[in-house]
């Protein structure tokens, strides 16, 4: 009769389902604190986060494409609004570095074409007379009062193109 009170009543397969029960009653409030940490999380994500960062990928998008003409505005007073802010003023950054870039090869095009013009004129009057020398010199038709006033108009114009490239 007495070994009723040191024999189990539970089975080996109870006890075992009785670890597995224990086990989950100590797991369950960390698998709650979980779920309800990722649902908090996805609500935060979706109500504080999910504009401003979706803004800021399409602006990113349109910087990376060489368009700057936009606007980047997030009106709110938190982080995400100041970095929303710092990402306009970088693309206006960006926007006023490119039209100076433009602004300057534009001036750079306008002083190459007045250089290239100011070098074409001397250069072809010098071809016309070297041309003129080339032709009629070996034939005797030219006088030395003509050959003279033409070597000085060409060393004229060489003095000017040597000006010219000096000041430039």
């Amino acid at each position: 009769p007495f070994d009723f009170f040191f024999t189990s009543m539970y089975t080996e397969e109870d006890l075992a389902v009785l670890k597995v029960l224990d086990l989950l009653a100590m797991m369950l409030p960390l698998l709650w604190c979980a779920v309800c940490f990722l649902v908090a999380g996805n609500w935060f994500y979706r109500r504080r986060l999910a504009q401003p960062v979706e803004l800021l990928e399409d602006a990113a998008d349109r910087i990376a494409q060489e368009n700057l003409d936009f606007t980047v505005t997030y009106e709110s007073d938190d982080e995400m609004g100041r970095l929303a802010q710092s990402f306009e003023t970088m693309r206006s950054s960006l926007e006023a570095s490119q039209r100076q870039l433009w602004e300057t090869a534009e001036e750079r095009k306008r002083l190459n074409a007045a250089f290239a013009h100011d070098l074409r004129t001397p250069l072809t009057v010098l071809k016309g007379y070297t041309d003129f020398l080339a032709r009629y010199l070996p034939e005797g038709k030219i006088s030395e009062a003509k050959m003279a006033d033409t070597l000085a108009l060409m060393s004229e114009h060489l003095k000017r193109l040597e000006n010219y490239s000096r000041t430039m």
